[in-house]
């Protein structure tokens, strides 16, 4: 699933032909020039909105045909609510997700393939920062070596 991410204040969406067009706003504080980003329609299965960008009308109308839900969420990512279509895509996953739920040896497979992609991305966390010469190297090291023994084990 691809999700666009609208995260620059006062940024604009709207509908042109099969693409959205995403006009991001000159920022003299940051030192930013204007510019915009084309996304195929067909690509997008969510848009997440963050603080005060406006999506257009039209741009609004040809997701919920693509049958795309939109988030919206403040400057600070506080879930304001959610348009989603009739009949969303989410529907059959979560048939599935239900399924999976009710077989016990699949939920525990699900389960441990959950823990461990967790832990190896915070083993991978750990490595990058083991990077910053600020940070206790030895510490992080050793985090992430024990970090790699627990996910062999999960």
């Amino acid at each position: 699933m691809t999700t666009l991410y609208v995260t620059e204040p006062r940024s604009l969406v709207r509908k042109d032909g099969d693409t959205l067009l995403v006009e991001i706003p000159e920022d003299k504080e940051k030192g930013t020039e204007k510019r915009s980003v084309r996304v195929p329609l067909i690509k997008v299965d969510q848009v997440v909105v963050y603080g005060d960008s406006t999506v257009t009308s039209p741009a609004l109308a040809a997701l919920l045909e693509q049958r795309v839900e939109v988030c919206f969420l403040s400057a600070y990512g506080q879930f304001r609510g959610r348009l989603a279509p009739a009949c969303s895509k989410n529907s059959l996953i979560r048939l599935a997700q239900f399924r999976a739920h009710e077989d016990p040896a699949r939920s525990l497979k699900l389960a441990r393939g959950f823990v461990a992609g967790k832990l190896s991305n915070m083993r991978t966390l750990l490595l990058r920062s083991n990077r910053n010469p600020k940070l206790n190297d030895e510490a992080v090291a050793q985090a992430a070596e024990s970090l790699k023994g627990i996910v062999g084990r999960v």
